[in-house]
């Protein structure tokens, strides 16, 4: 799923309700490694919200998230 995201991804965490502390320390834990980065947000908010966080509440905060680099086609195959 991560290699579906470019630049911006730092809007997805902000609409997943990853706080700054956590992605300035996921940017810090993956130093240099996008998809690393990203992949722990998507965790963080998987582990956070459990039940809740469904492939198709993943796909509207996508597709609500302003200013996302996102290859649509690989997430539409992967989500829905």
């Amino acid at each position: 799923m991560s290699k579906c995201f470019g630049k911006g991804w730092e809007f997805l965490a902000s609409e997943l309700d990853v706080d700054m502390v956590t992605v300035d320390r996921i940017k810090e834990d993956n130093r240099g490694d996008a998809r690393a980065q990203i992949r722990a947000v998507l965790l963080d908010w998987r582990s956070r919200l459990r039940h809740k966080a469904t492939r198709s509440a993943l796909w509207g905060i996508i597709c609500k998230t302003n200013d996302l680099h996102v290859n649509w086609e690989d997430v539409e195959r992967i989500l829905l």
